[in-house]
């Protein structure tokens, strides 16, 4: 098939991989490249990186709506375009400009968690479940016709970051395999179901604030859903921590929500329900120390500061 990818991040570059080994991809779109975290230099997205280094021609824009991107994709004459985590909507006006469509690699059993963010939503809200789903983009949010659909074993109590890299690299074949099956003739897109839906926006920083008064489970869950990025945190004596790993303690420890002492050579903070270990944190301006250091030096409250 003559295919074009469009995709972003880390996560899109397996999927790339997979179809440049058995297709023909004449083409990548992505966004413009950005600044890091620090510093004013802009760098190419991940899939850039990989695009240039197999020789593909790639097309940096953060939009889909100019005609000079309708005129690039009508002379590649393209069979379908793959898409992995592009960051954009792809407009009515696109849908047509590949033969079979868009086909989207979504990190989700869909129709639940349709989004831009389905794995971290999908560890918040403690699924027990995840898998990928293959399917044609329309002008919904996520909400296309369905070409397949894979559950993806995951270890417990893994990072967003953890269960994205797995997702991407188990999703890739299903991705290609859809894409073959679609194109043979051996595969008719299905209606997704009306019920379990729901929604996985964005997550931000200001929702990665840990209120302690919540239980320990709930706020583990939160700790890796929002691993590495945008991270959770707290406050003490006006210092803001961020919190990058945690555990559920599992005797229970005597301090109030929010109160954190040493317990057994281990960071310890109360909960509405329970007590976390703090494995590793970051106070602003620091680097990242472990749980039990920071506490051992901390000479301020013993008290993380309630949200205002």
């Amino acid at each position: 098939m003559r295919l074009i990818v469009a995709g972003t991040p880390e996560v899109a570059v397996p999927a790339l991989r997979e179809l440049v080994a058995h297709h023909d991809v004449v083409g990548v779109i992505t966004m413009p490249d950005a600044r890091g975290r620090r510093g004013k230099t802009r760098h190419p997205s991940p899939l850039a990186v990989a695009a240039t280094d197999v020789g593909l021609e790639v097309v940096k824009t953060a939009t889909l709506k100019t005609p000079e991107i309708h005129d690039w994709l009508r002379t590649k004459e393209a069979d379908a375009v793959a898409v992995i985590a592009y960051g954009a909507l792809v407009p009515e006006s696109a849908l047509n400009l590949a033969r079979y469509g868009w086909i989207n690699l979504h990190f989700s059993l869909l129709p639940a968690y349709r989004g831009a963010a389905p794995v971290q939503r999908s560890i918040e809200a403690g699924e027990e479940h995840m898998g990928v789903s293959v399917f044609v983009i329309d002008r919904g949010l996520d909400t296309g016709p369905l070409l397949a659909r894979r559950e993806v074993d995951l270890p417990p109590r893994v990072t967003a970051g953890e269960a994205l890299a797995t997702l991407a690299d188990r999703g890739a074949p299903v991705l290609r395999q859809a894409l073959e099956d679609l194109a043979a003739g051996a595969l008719t897109p299905v209606p997704q179901e009306d019920h379990g839906v729901s929604l996985a926006p964005q997550l931000t920083s200001a929702e990665g604030r840990l209120d302690f008064s919540q239980s320990a489970d709930v706020l583990d869950r939160k700790i890796r859903a929002f691993s590495p990025n945008p991270g959770t945190w707290t406050v003490v004596d006006g210092v803001r921590v961020k919190i990058h790993a945690a555990r559920p303690s599992p005797p229970a420890v005597d301090l109030e929500p929010g109160q954190f002492a040493l317990r057994d050579n281990a960071a310890v903070v109360g909960t509405g329900e329970g007590a976390l270990v703090l494995e590793r944190l970051q106070p602003a301006g620091r680097k990242v120390i472990e749980g039990h250091a920071w506490v051992r030096g901390w000479r301020g409250t013993q008290r993380f500061e309630e949200e205002r």
